[in-house]
């Protein structure tokens, strides 16, 4: 017999049928339903006291598995469902009935969504209460709902946050929704943009032309169209834009709505006429070429400069108003930027009306994408002309330069044959003496006529060196040691010098580097130096004259000469311009070798000086590389 408070909930809810009693037709039905049945003691966990076998269909875990289970729906549900289901279950108490929506772990590891509904019924035999319910499986729904949801939110966004103004718009041509930047634009909310007409927005002079389009829009004529207007703002600013328009059918084909783009190109009309007066204004010549070689456009200074007319130049060859001399290199130029589109400069002469020719400076430019050149251009003729006269004139001081030169070379050229020539004489006395003496010693005559042998072939050298110098020929560098054209130098400097020399010093230090150069060349630089010092003595007629000539190995991988002396030294007003040609005269005390010898030490990478000593007397001195001559000049 049962409790009272078991027969109070007997009279409150229907009681349980038996389920052993269902039929063959039921149990058809169950087996075919995408739903379940169960039934749910209520209770802590809501343990499963029935559930339908097509569970498995549906669910993909076996019945027996749940109803074993007591704790099946809690260990099974979704975390994030879990406080909801309580929930439900409170409400069952209070309202006998429930229902939702929850995801529970299906038989592959993953989460289903289930619609649940049922009521509370009583036991028939204990009166307890149960759940009784059914459950299917929407998880393809919700998924549906979750990309139509994504799918609105991306249009809304899109919508929203265009950068380009959004309307859409009745067939009557009223709006029913538009985005921030309409708005924006056109400079009214959203609500005063609805309560107007399109022409409330339109430029007077295109509102017939927009009304002929959206009525062909509306009778299916057009899918669409694009045109450029003028809007009206709500400060009454016409505002350049562009429309596009198109047509939105319902499910039966008939029109829905017009969905209007706009865009406001104020910006890009005023870069484009910003573009078109440096275009029209610019003094440079600005012409785009087509790949095919043809003149697309030309500017006013294209035009003034050549003389043409621009309807006498686009359209024309490019190639045909170069000169001939000029086209193969400007059309490689031309061939190469279309592969490689990268800035490139070249000057050519372009053919005028009158059939002369101007000089033009180009830098020019592919666009790949457009298939067309562009270049800008100046008028580098006068340019041409002055650096041509340049050119003239410089080779015409050149060759006074080279004929003054040739002059200075004849009298320098006195003085250094002079020295062989002497020593040839003397050569030549002490045989003749040894001969007229009855003198057998052969060997001293041999000697004698080696000497003159030797003295002969630097004489031929020295004027092969002169012819050289005129012809303007490269100096003939090789590995030499320093010392030993020192030493030569100072014997031929001895040969010649007169009784004004008391004492000539020589101190080459050890272990100096061979030295690549003209051994001639530097030999005559030595001579000239000390010949510079001995001429300043005996024109100021000093007695005793010293001079000591050093060899030393200088600390910025150079070697160091120096010629010292006793002498009166030079004038100090002269020191800037010492070694500069034609300076020296019959009453100075600076020699005529002092010019070419800056020439052949600059010439070997080197650097001259020459300064007063305060001890009286001057220094003249130069530095020689180390690394190598490679011939900085010609000699």
């Amino acid at each position: 017999m049962s409790s009272s408070k078991d027969n109070a909930a007997t009279r409150r809810f229907p009681i349980l049928p038996e389920l052993s009693a269902r039929t063959e037709y039921v149990d058809f039905l169950l087996a075919e339903s995408p739903a379940f049945i169960y039934t749910a003691e209520i209770s802590e966990g809501l343990p499963v006291t029935f559930v339908s076998e097509n569970i498995e269909n549906v669910l993909g875990v076996p019945a027996e598995q749940i109803t074993e289970n007591p704790r099946w729906w809690e260990q099974n549900c979704h975390p994030d469902d879990k406080q909801r289901v309580v929930e439900t279950v409170e409400h069952i108490l209070e309202r006998s009935q429930a229902g939702g929506e929850f995801r529970y772990m299906h038989g592959d590891g993953s989460y289903h969504w289930f619609l649940h509904q049922g009521r509370l019924v009583a036991g028939k035999n204990n009166g307890k209460l149960h759940f009784i319910g059914t459950a299917i499986d929407i998880t393809d729904k919700k998924k549906a709902q979750s990309d139509l949801a994504q799918s609105e939110e991306l249009f809304r966004r899109l919508f929203d946050d265009s950068p380009i103004g959004i309307g859409l718009v009745s067939t009557e041509f009223r709006l029913l929704h538009g985005n921030g930047r309409l708005c924006e634009i056109l400079g009214y909310s959203e609500s005063e943009l609805k309560q107007m007409s399109f022409e409330d927005a339109t430029h007077p002079d295109d509102i017939a032309m927009e009304a002929e389009l959206a009525s062909k829009l509306i009778s299916g004529e057009l899918p669409s169209f694009h045109i450029s207007k003028r809007f009206i703002a709500k400060d009454g600013r016409v505002i350049p834009g562009e429309l596009t328009a198109s047509l939105v059918r319902d499910a039966d084909g008939r029109p829905a709505y017009c969905l209007g783009m706009i865009q406001d190109v104020s910006e890009r009309i005023h870069a484009q006429r910003e573009r078109d007066g440096i275009f029209e204004l610019s003094p440079s010549l600005i012409c785009t070429v087509g790949f095919d070689g043809t003149l697309r456009l030309v500017n006013p200074a294209f035009e003034k400069t050549l003389g043409y007319e621009k309807d006498e130049l686009c359209g024309v060859a490019y190639i045909d108003l170069v000169h001939p001399d000029d086209r193969e290199d400007l059309a490689q130029i031309f061939d190469g930027l279309k592969s490689e589109p990268r800035t490139r400069g070249r000057e050519s002469r372009w053919l005028k009306k009158d059939g002369s020719f101007r000089w033009l400076s180009w830098r020019l430019a592919a666009i790949p994408e457009a298939s067309v050149m562009c270049a800008v251009g100046h008028d580098v003729s006068n340019r041409v002309k002055e650096e041509e006269a340049l050119r003239r004139r410089r080779e015409q001081a050149e060759r006074e330069q080279r004929i003054l030169s040739m002059g200075a070379m004849a009298s320098e050229m006195a003085q250094q044959l002079q020295q062989p020539l002497s020593a040839m004489v003397n050569y030549a006395g002490g045989i003749a003496r040894v001969l007229d003496g009855g003198n057998s010693d052969t060997e001293k005559a041999l000697h004698g006529a080696r000497q003159i042998v030797a003295e002969g072939l630097r004489v031929g050298e020295i004027i092969k060196r002169i012819d050289a110098f005129i012809r303007h020929s490269e100096a003939r560098p090789r590995w030499i040691d320093i010392e030993e054209v020192i030493e030569r130098a100072a014997k031929m400097f001895r040969l010649g010098a007169g009784s004004t020399l008391a004492e000539l010093s020589i101190d080459i230090a050890a272990g100096l580097p061979p030295l690549k150069i003209d051994p001639l060349h530097i030999e005559q630089v030595v001579i000239n130096l000390l010949r510079n010092a001995l001429e300043a003595a005996e024109q100021e007629k000093t007695a005793g004259l010293r001079i000591d000539l050093s060899v030393s190995e200088a600390g910025d991988e150079s070697v160091e000469v120096r010629v010292r002396d006793n002498g009166p030294g030079f004038d100090p007003g002269e020191a800037d311009h010492i070694f500069d040609a034609f300076l020296g005269n019959t009453d100075s005390q600076i020699g005529m070798g002092l010019p070419t010898s800056r020439r052949i030490i600059e010439a070997h990478g080197g650097r001259i000086w020459a300064k007063n000593l305060d001890v009286g007397g001057a220094e003249f001195g130069f530095f020689l590389p180390c690394d190598g001559f490679e011939g900085k000049d010609s000699v």
